[in-house]
C-alpha cells in the first residue's frame, strides 16, 4: 500500500529498475470496466 492507501501488485524490476510504485500516483492504473464503458459512451 501507498501513503494514499492504493493497493497493488508490482513485479520486483518494476520497483527496482523501472523506479515505479503505486499505479495509481502516478497516473499509470488501468482503467476499471465501467470506466472503459464510459470512455467508449462518450466516443459515440
Amino acid at each position: 500500500r501507498c501513503a494514499k492507501d492504493h493497493e497493488w501488485q508490482a513485479r520486483f524490476s518494476c520497483i527496482k529498475i523501472r523506479k515505479r510504485w503505486c499505479l495509481h500516483c502516478a497516473g499509470n492504473a488501468p482503467h476499471t470496466i465501467e470506466e472503459a464503458r464510459q470512455i467508449a459512451h462518450s466516443k459515440n
